[in-house]
């Protein structure tokens, strides 16, 4: 009888976090947006500082 509860929580375990990892996929993906408003043309001319580059690839 034992076995059968210990059996039977620990696929309740497994379905569990199955589950929470599909519904966070879904509910949490980010959605990625092509802004084209948002990206600067920079010519090879102009020297960029490093906390603008910094700033450009981190909030991609």
């Amino acid at each position: 009888m034992l076995e059968t509860v210990l059996i039977g929580l620990a696929i309740f375990s497994i379905v569990k976090i199955i589950i929470f990892i599909k519904l966070s996929d879904i509910f949490l993906s980010k959605k990625v947006k092509n802004d084209n408003d948002n990206i600067i043309e920079i010519s090879d001319d102009v020297q960029i500082d490093e906390s603008t580059k910094y700033k450009r690839d981190y909030f991609k």
